[in-house]
């Protein structure tokens, strides 16, 4: 009996699933459609970055040490606080300002180290391209003034300047149309589940005896109301016929 029960419950899994199927597929079209408007109404963002090296011998090619690797990674540190120190980008801003360009905010700003080199990147975050590249720039020039003043480096320069971004960073159109589609996908599945759980009509044989625990002694079939209906008309045309 269980065995019974396991197909009937499999039956009726595969059954709603031939007859629902569309359901996850509206699901999931309207998740990947609603994911593409969102991510075409969100704001553009573009990002800039310029390569900067540091290093306080003129010259000096000499193969990093250990001890200067933890020197680096400390001056790093520095150098993050110093891009997004208030002073700094308020002169960045301001510089901004007259090429008349809006300023930015140092939380769009990061500077990340190049491994276990003496190099450091600066980048900056903007919706408008232009804005990311000056800035980034700017802060490179503030930046370099600083280290020679507090550090007395001698060689701080600019590897790669900044380049003006072509293309968006974020949104991210395709990470988030995939997510869209499996939260639709998901969705549908879920409602397909409360429909096979809320579905309690018997449609088989195997409905009743699975639902009631019962066998079945007999079967009624189910007659064409339309057939009978013409059927009875015909009797009622006949029966006319007789009486004439």
């Amino acid at each position: 009996m269980r065995d019974k029960k396991m197909d009937n419950l499999m039956h009726r899994i595969g059954t709603l699933i031939k007859e629902k199927w569309w359901i996850v597929v509206l699901t999931t079209v309207l998740g990947l459609g609603i994911a593409f408007g969102a991510s075409s109404l969100m704001e553009k963002q573009y990002s800039s970055t310029v390569l900067i090296f540091a290093n306080s011998k003129e010259g000096s090619n000499q193969q990093v040490t250990g001890s200067e690797i933890s020197l680096i990674n400390s001056l790093i540190q520095d150098y993050r606080v110093f891009a997004t120190s208030n002073t700094l980008i308020n002169n960045v801003n301001g510089k901004l300002m007259n090429d008349g360009l809006e300023g930015i905010s140092s939380r769009k700003v990061s500077v990340a180290s190049q491994g276990d080199s003496r190099a450091f990147t600066v980048t900056v975050q903007n919706h408008n391209p232009e804005v990311c590249c000056k800035a980034a720039g700017y802060i490179a020039d503030e930046l370099i003034i600083q280290i020679n003043q507090l550090y007395k480096m001698d060689n701080v320069k600019v590897i790669d300047p900044p380049t003006v971004p072509t293309s968006p960073i974020a949104p991210n159109i395709p990470t988030l149309m995939l997510f869209g589609g499996f939260l639709g996908f998901f969705v549908g599945v879920i409602l397909m589940y409360f429909i096979f759980m809320f579905d309690r009509a018997v449609k088989s044989v195997e409905d009743f005896e699975t639902y009631f625990d019962v066998p079945v002694l007999g079967i009624i079939p189910a007659f064409d109301k339309s057939l009978l209906r013409g059927q009875n008309i015909q009797d009622i045309n006949s029966e006319k016929e007789d009486i004439k």
